[in-house]
């Protein structure tokens, strides 16, 4: 056990986004670290205001206490939430600024990017907001842990550069899957050391799912009809996807799917959302795919107000699922779950390929929209080979996941049986 109890920090991962994603990417490692030493401090900073307490609840009934700290960038420079803010009063050693002296205080800081963020793809201000967090923790001399996450593209030299330098100057940097570390080392060229720059797995892997009373109960399981899962995204759906590149009629093809399963098997089909609140919510997506197929004995959307862990659960209890969000079709993989995949980015076919099931990823980039809604309808149909196939390689995965989150603790003050201590 560690000699004394380790203060860490998390950034990049809160469960205040509505995205279930980007949450299990927080509740997995904090009850992760929480299993390995239940006496740790930690601190996430999420996108709100003040100082708040958090809890998990960990499968054994325990509960994981946590702080939550906002962080923004922005021209409040008066908040002290403001990252800009937070940077000048580490150069004090934090005072005046409680969260800055969190991070000066912390044993280590994680940041994890919101698992494929650290590009700037999505803008300036975005990358930004990614980087500087980041740069606070090696301004105060905390050692910086980068989760598993994505590295890039860039389009801007100098944003690519600044991410080469957190990148060198990390304790520790975990790239998530095959191609994710093949752009790591990429980056970092000569500078590449294989003892601290590593290939890694989703840390959503391990996050526990939670039962919920009832609700399968509720919503389907009448007369053993099988029962099939959906992930609608409202990214996709009832929009423009010019900038995906997509080959298929989002739209067309899921209510295609949702017809032909309809047709062609007894089984209920559940809507599962994995991004809620405004925007890009999938549970409007689902109401709309819902009130088009207007057949509520067989099609029903799953309750509002479920957290990750629940959704996750919920998606363990189908006989088969397919998802278009990556870490909705994630919660299906680590539970053994029969799954497909609606893909249109290159991370969501080297996710199944660890998993040994790739031909279940239906690449909505290559595929026309008759050959998508085929190559799903067959996956739905040999869902009893899936399961086989899934779990050969789902221990070798989770397995792979564990010793991972062995090393972050190490990283972290953590000293955990059999595992060395990882440079500081």
């Amino acid at each position: 056990m560690a000699t004394r109890r380790p203060r860490i920090c998390l950034f990049g991962a809160s469960d205040d986004t509505g995205n279930l994603g980007v949450s299990a990417l927080m509740t997995g490692t904090l009850l992760g670290l929480a299993k390995r030493h239940p006496m740790m401090h930690m601190t996430v900073f999420d996108h709100g205001l003040g100082h708040r307490d958090g809890e998990l609840t960990a499968p054994d009934g325990q509960t994981v206490p946590f702080d939550r700290r906002g962080a923004r960038i922005g021209r409040r420079y008066h908040r002290a939430e403001n990252l800009w803010t937070m940077s000048l009063a580490a150069r004090i050693g934090g005072w005046g600024n409680a969260r800055a002296r969190a991070v000066t205080d912390a044993d280590v800081v994680l940041d994890i990017s919101g698992g494929d963020s650290f590009t700037d793809l999505y803008g300036q201000r975005r990358f930004d907001q990614v980087i500087k967090s980041k740069l606070l923790a090696l301004r105060c001399g905390t050692p910086l842990v980068l989760l598993p996450q994505t590295y890039g593209p860039f389009r801007q030299e100098r944003n690519r550069n600044a991410a080469a330098d957190v990148l060198r100057r990390s304790t520790l940097a975990y790239a998530r899957g095959a191609d994710g570390f093949r752009a790591l080392q990429d980056l970092l060229g000569n500078d590449f050391d294989p003892t601290r720059h590593r290939q890694g797995v989703d840390v959503a892997l391990t996050m526990p799912p939670r039962p919920v009373n009832n609700v399968v109960g509720q919503l389907v399981r009448r007369d053993g009809r099988p029962i099939i899962g959906l992930n609608v995204s409202g990214l996709l759906f009832g929009r423009t996807t010019r900038r995906y590149d997509l080959t298929i009629a989002y739209d067309r093809a899921i209510l295609e799917l949702v017809q032909r399963l309809l047709a062609n098997s007894d089984a209920r089909i559940v809507l599962i959302p994995h991004v809620t609140g405004q925007g890009e919510s999938d549970a409007g997506a689902n109401r709309r795919v819902a009130d088009v197929i207007a057949d509520p004995a067989r099609v029903v959307a799953a309750p509002p107000g479920l957290d990750a862990q629940s959704t996750k659960w919920l998606i363990s209890q189908t006989d088969w699922f397919c998802g278009t969000r990556m870490h909705a079709t994630i919660a299906a993989l680590s539970t053994g779950t029969p799954v497909a995949a609606i893909a249109y980015s290159h991370k969501t076919r080297e996710v199944f390929e660890t998993c040994g099931i790739p031909d279940e990823v239906a690449d909505a980039r290559e595929l026309s929209t008759t050959e998508l809604v085929d190559q799903l309808w067959g996956s739905w149909t040999r869902r009893d080979l899936v399961t086989a196939q899934l779990a050969a390689a789902r221990a070798t995965l989770l397995g792979a996941a564990e010793r991972q989150l062995d090393e972050i603790a190490a990283a972290c003050g953590v000293r955990v049986s059999g595992s060395a201590a990882l440079p500081r």
